[in-house]
C-alpha cells in the first residue's frame, strides 16, 4: 500500500475511535432526558390518582354531612312524634323517619364503597411514589457514573486529538481533501478495504481497471456505489 494511503488508513483508525467516543458523550444528555421524562410520567400518574382520591374524599364528606343532617332531622321528628295527637300525624312522622333512615342506609353503603376506592387509590399512589424514589435513585447513580465516565472520555479524546495531528503529516493532500469532506458530511465510513475485487463496505464488485488502480496505491479510487476510498490490505 502507498505510504500516503496507509497514513490515511491509520488516520481513520484514530478518527473512528474519536467518533465512537463523541457518540458516547452525545448519548448522555438524551439518556438523562429519557430518565427525567420517565420520572415526570410517574409523577403525573401519581397526581392523577391523587386527584381522583381527592374527588372521592369530597364526595365522602358530602355524604357524611348529609347523614349528619338527616340524623339531626330524625331526632327532631322523633321528639315531635311524641307529641302527636292522632294516629295519622304519628304515622306521617314515622314515614318521614323511615324514609330518612333508608336514605342514611343507602349513603352508608355508598360511603363504604368510596372508602374502599380511596384506600385502593392510596395504595396505587404509594406504589407510584416507590417507583419514583427508585427512578430518582437510579438517575442519581447514572449522573455520578456519567460525571466519572465523561472525565475519562474527555481525557482520551484529548490524547487522540494529539495523535491525529501527528498522523496528518503523513497523509497526502488529495487523499486528505476527499477524506475530510466525507467525514464532515455524514457518519458514514470514509474508507473500505477491497477483498476479492469487492468493496467491503457495500460489497460492490470493482471493474478490473479500478481494481488495478486500487492495487497500485498511487491514485485515490472511490467506490462507485458507496464512495468509500478504497485500499488493499496487502
Amino acid at each position: 500500500m502507498e505510504l500516503g494511503l496507509q497514513a490515511l488508513v491509520d488516520l481513520w483508525d484514530v478518527d473512528r475511535e474519536l467518533r465512537s467516543l463523541r457518540r458516547e458523550l452525545s448519548s448522555y444528555p438524551a439518556e438523562e432526558k429519557r430518565r427525567l421524562e420517565r420520572i415526570q410520567t410517574l409523577r403525573q400518574n401519581a397526581e392523577r390518582i391523587r386527584e381522583g382520591a381527592r374527588e372521592l374524599q369530597t364526595r365522602l364528606k358530602e355524604i357524611e354531612s348529609d347523614v349528619s343532617s338527616w340524623k339531626e332531622r330524625i331526632a327532631k321528628l322523633e321528639r315531635e312524634a311524641y307529641g302527636a295527637r292522632d294516629n295519622s300525624t304519628l304515622y306521617a312522622y314515622q314515614h318521614q323517619i323511615s324514609s330518612l333512615r333508608g336514605e342514611i342506609g343507602d349513603r352508608d353503603e355508598e360511603g363504604i364503597g368510596l372508602l374502599e376506592q380511596i384506600q385502593a387509590r392510596e395504595q396505587l399512589i404509594a406504589a407510584e411514589e416507590a417507583k419514583i424514589a427508585e427512578e430518582e435513585k437510579v438517575l442519581a447513580e447514572f449522573r455520578a457514573n456519567v460525571a466519572r465516565e465523561k472525565g475519562q472520555i474527555e481525557s482520551k479524546v484529548a490524547e487522540l486529538k494529539k495523535l491525529r495531528e501527528a498522523k496528518l503529516d503523513g497523509v497526502g493532500a488529495t487523499h486528505l481533501q476527499i477524506y475530510e469532506k466525507m467525514i464532515a458530511s455524514s457518519d458514514r465510513q470514509p474508507l473500505a478495504p477491497v477483498l476479492d475485487r469487492t468493496c467491503q463496505n457495500c460489497f460492490t464488485e470493482l471493474t478490473l481497471n479500478d481494481f488495478a488502480r486500487v492495487r497500485s496505491g498511487k491514485v485515490v479510487v472511490q467506490c462507485k456505489s458507496c464512495h468509500c476510498i478504497l485500499y488493499t490490505k496487502s
